[in-house]
């Protein structure tokens, strides 16, 4: 989850998708750049479009690792929203004594605080600012199944993946993903500080899910669904190393690829946490594990797709390598002022 130490000494937390702490600043330049970017961007789509080369079109804006199946008004969303970036500066609004934190330069990780004087009641100002006519404008609502210019229009576009540095005992999740050992111990990484927060419960949920399956030894690419608690919700375990702690990128996406399966058919589930499968004692690299995040399937019933990152070192290596990708999930840093 990601969080932004305030000055009054409030945590402001983001990792709710959608959110009323998180916003962003758009300049005047930047409005009328953005604008004349989406015309640009449009007539360019649907000449491609219109002579048949929309392969072409994918080539020129996404690298080979994009997601594939991705409706075309997806595609032109992607696009759109990595300029919209590119503009735009992060705010973040303590929801507590009403300072906002605005983000020094575009990209950085860097943000300066902005506080209201206390001269009048001040308005939420990161709630949703929507005027009557925004819905009739766009007749948004008109239609969920049906064709248009750019063929079959079917639901909404596939889960939205988000790169985020936090501890995973603090995800919100409705289902979160860690690995663990061939004996399902709770030993070191995301599993010791589960361990920390729950006790010994979890660990004992662990080993029934092992002797449940008859087995002592887990194979490398297990997956373990484990049963609810009072102080937990739904987790899947992940066996991403061996006894040699040898890792598989194969493997690794295959029980990744299961556990979204699984969390697809619970309709309750609609975000999904995941640590970084097989980095920590197991000899993947940060940068593979983070490509196969974004390679990855997401069923359209899962609505965030979280890659959640402890340590400084690892998050900056993961967004190196996601912006090497092409962006394919958005950054959502840990903030925290020391």
């Amino acid at each position: 989850m990601s969080k932004l130490g305030c000055t009054c000494g409030n945590v402001i937390r983001d990792g709710q998708v959608p959110n009323e702490v998180e916003g962003s600043v758009l300049s005047d330049k930047g409005y009328h750049l953005y604008f004349d970017s989406i015309q640009e961007v449009v007539d360019d789509f649907l000449a491609h479009f219109q002579a048949g080369r929309l392969p072409d079109w994918k080539i020129k804006h996404f690298n080979p690792n994009y997601p594939e199946h991705v409706p075309l008004g997806g595609m032109l969303a992607d696009v759109l929203q990595s300029a919209y970036l590119n503009l735009t500066l992060a705010v973040l609004e303590c929801d507590q004594c009403g300072r906002l934190w605005i983000q020094k330069e575009v990209g950085k990780n860097e943000y300066a605080p902005y506080a209201f004087d206390g001269t009048d009641q001040r308005p939420k100002i990161l709630g949703l600012n929507e005027s009557p006519e925004f819905k009739a404008t766009l007749r948004l609502g008109e239609r969920q199944v049906g064709t248009s210019l750019m063929g079959p229009i079917v639901g909404t576009r596939p889960g939205r993946r988000i790169l985020s540095q936090g501890d995973i005992v603090e995800a919100a999740a409705d289902a979160i993903v860690f690995s663990t050992n061939e004996h399902l111990f709770l030993s070191g990484g995301a599993g010791a500080s589960l361990l920390g927060k729950h006790g010994k419960g979890l660990q004992e949920a662990m080993h029934r899910a092992l002797a449940a399956k008859g087995i002592k030894v887990a194979p490398r690419g297990s997956v373990f669904e484990i049963e609810p608690a009072e102080t937990w919700g739904r987790m899947f375990a992940v066996v991403a190393a061996n006894g040699f702690y040898e890792t598989s990128r194969e493997d690794t996406e295959a029980a990744l690829k299961k556990v979204l399966k699984l969390c697809a058919l619970q309709e309750s589930v609609k975000s999904v946490t995941v640590t970084a499968l097989g980095t920590g004692y197991g000899n993947m690299e940060i940068e593979d594990f983070v490509e196969i995040f974004c390679r990855v399937n997401v069923p359209s019933s899962i609505e965030t797709f979280e890659l959640l990152i402890h340590g400084d070192i690892f998050f900056k290596a993961a967004c190196r390598k996601n912006e090497k990708l092409g962006y394919p999930a958005t950054v959502s840093p840990d903030v925290s002022q020391k």
